[in-house]
């Protein structure tokens, strides 16, 4: 009974999981979303220019006001490290030489006021 107790409350609980940003989504704006804390944060990448989407868990813009943010971008066997600076209330934004391509890895870290900082990996071209 306890068994079937526990086996139905993680299939019921499954989605709730899912839905908070397994990376594989992609995002309002088209880039991929990967949970953070209690944040999703969205990575759109063009060839030079990474721009980072911040919402909380009810999905609601959330504040980058005093943010500082950078990305550590490996592509085509090539590191660099990149700025992010605010461009609007939830956006941070960046400027590189990179080329957006199959295999890119880009681990973003976050340290925002009144939060604890965070961590999150992307791979936007897979």
């Amino acid at each position: 009974m306890v068994r079937a107790f526990i086996v139905a409350v993680t299939l019921a609980l499954a989605p709730v999981a899912l839905a908070h940003g397994t990376g594989a989504e992609k995002g309002q704006h088209g880039g991929q979303v990967v949970m953070a804390g209690h944040d999703h944060l969205e990575l759109v990448a063009k060839d030079g220019e990474l721009t980072l989407y911040i919402r909380g868990e009810d999905n609601k813009p959330e504040s980058a006001k005093g943010a500082v943010a950078s990305a550590t971008v490996l592509s085509q066997g090539k590191q660099e490290v990149i700025k992010l600076e605010l461009q609007g209330d939830s956006i941070l934004t960046g400027k590189g030489s990179f080329v957006v391509a199959k295999g890119m890895r880009v681990v973003v870290s976050l340290a925002r006021p009144e939060h604890k900082p965070v961590t999150a990996r992307f791979t936007p071209a897979d």
